[in-house]
């Protein structure tokens, strides 16, 4: 998981292991820990309502499903993270978090 500000700062990434499924109180640590204030909305109602409660955000109803708008992550920076990172075949997840 990572996150780049509206300033375009990319924030850390975080890794989860293989098979982790990410829940909302999941989300909602992380948001604590790494990402506040500049964390997007999260589709969860119990992140939505927790976001309501500590952080200015952007509701998830502001933007239609899957406009490029609403995920510039996905149309940006992961086509340039594959381009980096799939050059080479990795061995495992910890040879890609060294790349």
């Amino acid at each position: 998981m990572g996150f780049v500000t509206s300033n375009s700062i990319a924030g850390p990434l975080i890794w989860f292991p293989t098979e982790f499924r990410l829940k909302a109180a999941d989300y909602i640590k992380v948001l604590k820990t790494k990402f506040l204030p500049k964390a997007p909305a999260h589709t969860a109602l119990t992140a939505q309502n927790w976001l309501k409660k500590h952080v200015e955000f952007w509701p998830k109803d502001m933007w239609p499903p899957y406009s490029s708008d609403a995920k510039p992550l996905d149309y940006a920076f992961w086509p340039h993270v594959q381009s980096q990172a799939c050059t080479l075949r990795h061995a495992n997840v910890e040879t890609t978090k060294l790349r």
